[in-house]
C-alpha cells in the first residue's frame, strides 16, 4: 500500500493571504496537477462511468476518494469493473500529489483534509491500524496548520465535523487530540434558533408521550467537574433547539446543530482527563469527584454516541472501548457506599445498559441496576423515569431503549425475589 508523507512536506503554517478555495480547471494548480496526474490517468478514466470521464484532474481526485466508499458494492465493480485496490492506491497516489508535488497551502485546503479523513475512516472499517494511524497523523498535522479545528469549522463546518468523527471513531486505537481545548460561544439566535416556548423535552416531543419536564439536575453538587457539567447541559439544551421561523428544522438549521452537538463532544474528549486511583488519593473527596466526572463523561458520550453506531464509518469499536472505561470507574464508584444513593448513578448505569446493547456487558448493568432500583424504592417505570431524564433525555430516542433496559431489571428483580438468587450472606 503507497504511502503519504505529510511529515515533511506540508507547509509549517498556511497563508493567511491565500484563499483556501478549490482550484479552478485552468488555473496554475490544476495545470500543475493536469501535468502530474493526466499520463497515468488515461486507464483510471477509461474505467469510470462514461458521465465521469473527461472531469478535471482535481474533480477526479474527489470523485475517486468518493468511490472508495462503494468498496463494499459489489454490484458497482461487477458495473464499472472499479477495483478497491486500484481505487485506493490511485487516491492515495492523487492525495501524494497534492500534499507533496503542488506545494503552498494546498495540501491543507478544506478538500485535502477531508479526502484524509475519510481516508481515515476507509481504514478503520478495513482493520488496517497501521495506514489509520498514518492517515490520523497527517490530519491532525494539517488541523494544527490550519490554526485547529475551530478555524475550519467557521469555513466548512461539515470538514470539521468529518474530522471530529474520523478521531471519534478511532479512539480505541489512538487518544483523541486537543483539538478543542477551548469551547466556543454559542449563540442560537444568530441561526434562527431558539427554545420552543413553553419549553419541551426536544425537538421530537410531539412523537414521544407527554410528562412534565422534571427539575434539571444541578451535577456539580454531585461532585462533577463544571467543565464537563457545563457539557452536559449544553447537549440536552442544544436537543431542544427549534427554528423560530418553521415547525420542523431545515437542512440548514440541522446542520448548525449537528455542528454544535460535534463541537461539544470534541470539546469533552479534548479536556484533561482526571485520575482515577482513590485509593492512593491522600483526598477521598477530590479522588470520588474525580471519579464521577470522568464516569459522566464516558457516559455522555456514549449517550450521544449509540445512536449513531453503524453509520459510516461505524463507531461500534469506539463505543466498546468508552463502554469499558465506563464500567472501570463505574466499579470503582460502587464500591464506595456514600456515591451509591444518586441520580447521576443512576443514569450512568442506565446509559451504559442500553449501549451495551445485546452483549454480555449488559448483564452487568442489570444487576447493579437491580441493587440501585432496590436502594432508592423505585418500582415502575415512570419513577425510573423520574430520576434518569434530569440528566440529559430525548424522549423519542430514550423512552423505547431505556424502557425496554427497565424491564430486564424488573425481571431480574422478580427472578431473585422468587428464590432464584443465592444470598450467602
Amino acid at each position: 500500500m503507497p504511502r503519504c508523507d505529510y511529515g515533511t512536506r506540508l507547509p509549517s503554517r498556511a497563508d493567511p493571504t491565500r484563499a483556501l478555495a478549490p482550484a479552478q480547471p485552468g488555473s496554475s494548480s490544476s495545470s500543475s496537477s493536469s501535468s502530474s496526474s493526466d499520463s497515468g490517468n488515461e486507464d483510471w478514466k477509461m474505467s469510470l462511468p462514461a458521465s465521469l470521464r473527461g472531469a478535471s484532474p482535481f474533480l477526479l481526485f474527489r470523485l475517486i476518494l468518493s468511490a472508495n466508499a462503494w468498496r463494499l458494492e459489489p454490484h458497482v465493480r461487477q458495473q464499472h469493473g472499479l477495483s478497491f485496490a486500484f481505487l485506493c492506491a490511485e487516491s492515495i497516489r492523487l492525495l501524494r500529489d497534492r500534499v507533496e508535488n503542488e506545494g503552498g497551502d494546498i495540501g491543507v485546503r478544506d478538500e485535502t483534509i477531508s479526502a484524509v479523513a475519510t481516508l481515515a475512516g476507509i481504514e478503520h472499517e478495513r482493520g488496517n491500524t497501521k495506514m489509520l494511524r498514518m492517515h490520523l497523523e497527517g490530519l491532525k498535522r494539517m488541523v494544527n496548520i490550519r490554526g485547529g479545528l475551530n478555524a475550519i469549522r467557521e469555513n466548512n463546518p461539515m470538514v470539521a465535523n468529518s474530522v471530529f468523527w474520523a478521531f471519534a471513531v478511532a479512539l480505541y486505537e489512538a487518544p483523541y487530540p486537543n483539538l478543542d481545548a477551548e469551547l466556543p460561544p454559542f449563540f442560537p439566535n444568530e441561526h434562527d434558533l431558539a427554545l420552543p416556548s413553553p419549553a419541551v423535552v426536544s425537538i421530537f416531543q410531539d412523537f414521544g408521550p407527554i410528562h412534565e419536564e422534571p427539575p434539571p439536575l444541578d451535577l456539580t453538587e454531585s461532585g462533577v467537574n463544571p467543565g464537563i457539567a457545563v457539557i452536559v447541559n449544553s447537549i440536552q439544551h442544544v436537543s431542544q433547539l427549534v427554528p423560530t421561523a418553521s415547525a420542523y428544522p431545515t437542512a440548514s438549521t440541522s446542520m448548525v446543530i449537528l455542528t454544535r452537538m460535534c463541537t461539544l463532544l470534541s470539546h469533552l474528549l479534548s479536556l484533561p482527563r482526571a485520575r482515577l486511583y482513590p485509593e492512593i488519593d491522600t483526598n477521598a473527596t477530590l479522588a470520588e469527584a474525580a471519579l464521577i466526572s470522568e464516569s459522566v463523561r464516558f457516559a455522555t458520550l456514549l449517550h450521544v454516541f449509540t445512536p449513531w453506531r453503524g453509520l459510516p464509518p461505524d463507531g461500534t469499536l469506539a463505543i466498546n472501548h468508552i463502554l469499558h472505561q465506563l464500567m472501570a470507574s463505574l466499579k470503582q464508584l460502587l464500591a464506595n457506599a456514600t456515591s451509591r444513593n444518586n441520580t447521576v448513578l443512576l443514569w450512568m448505569l442506565t446509559v451504559g445498559g442500553v449501549s451495551a446493547g445485546q452483549t454480555p456487558e449488559r448483564a452487568w448493568f442489570v444487576s447493579h441496576l437491580v441493587e440501585l432500583t432496590e436502594e432508592l424504592n423505585i418500582s415502575n417505570w415512570e419513577g425510573m423515569k423520574s430520576h434518569v431524564r434530569r440528566v440529559i433525555w430525548h424522549e423519542r430516542l430514550c423512552e423505547n431503549s431505556h424502557q425496554k433496559l427497565w424491564e430486564e431489571v424488573m425481571t431480574k428483580r422478580r427472578e431473585l425475589d422468587d428464590g432464584m438468587g443465592v444470598n450467602t450472606t
